[in-house]
């Protein structure tokens, strides 16, 4: 009797272990399905690139954002309980232009700053690249570049240095004091203004 009990009382930390293992797969699984974009880890990518604006500009999408959640709360809010001297007409009007302004000032912001690449990551053993932009809410997005032979020079778009394959621009800062790796810096610049180097070597 003591011996089954004994006997029952080693398996069950193997089965529960085996048990555990389970959920560990399948998460991990998980990951890789739908977390393939996610961040490469730290000690495989080292940070060449660090765009001196890019602190600002999170809090201040993020400033943006806020304003205008509030703006479209409360104004409507104002516009119905407001002053009754106005019509609704009038009220209804004054809300749908601060509404209106509150919405095209925070779309703007995004549109002129989301190519801004305030990190910039080489994979370590790759020529790929991990590219960190800014969303609408000022939280990082990565962005992955399998090679510089992915990228192309940027088109006529407002902030932009050069785009990747499906056409989103990227814009980083040209200087090269502000790049750790002096090569990749002179390499993507041969790429952004071809007709640039041309002149010089000339």
């Amino acid at each position: 009797m003591f011996k089954v009990g004994i006997r029952a009382a080693r398996l069950q930390p193997h089965h529960f272990g085996r048990q555990l293992r389970v959920p560990l797969k399948s998460s991990s699984v998980r990951s890789k399905l739908f977390c393939s974009a996610g961040p490469v880890d730290e000690s495989v990518k080292t940070l060449i690139y660090k765009g001196p604006f890019g602190g600002m500009l999170s809090r201040l999408k993020k400033v943006s954002i806020f304003s205008c959640c509030c703006t479209i709360i409360g104004v409507p809010l104002l516009s119905a309980f407001g002053n009754e001297k106005m019509s609704g007409i009038q009220r209804a009007a004054v809300g749908f232009t601060v509404v209106a302004f509150a919405i095209g000032t925070t779309a703007t912001l995004h549109f002129v700053c989301k190519p801004y690449v305030t990190k910039l990551y080489l994979i370590q053993g790759t020529k790929s690249v991990e590219l960190h932009t800014l969303n609408l809410i000022g939280r990082p997005k990565i962005t992955r570049v399998e090679s510089l032979a992915e990228v192309s020079p940027a088109g006529d778009r407002i902030f932009s240095s050069f785009q990747n394959r499906e056409g989103m621009p990227f814009y980083v800062h040209e200087e090269a004091d502000m790049w750790a790796d002096t090569e990749f810096h002179k390499e993507l610049m041969e790429i952004v203004q071809p007709e640039e180097e041309e002149q010089e070597e000339q």
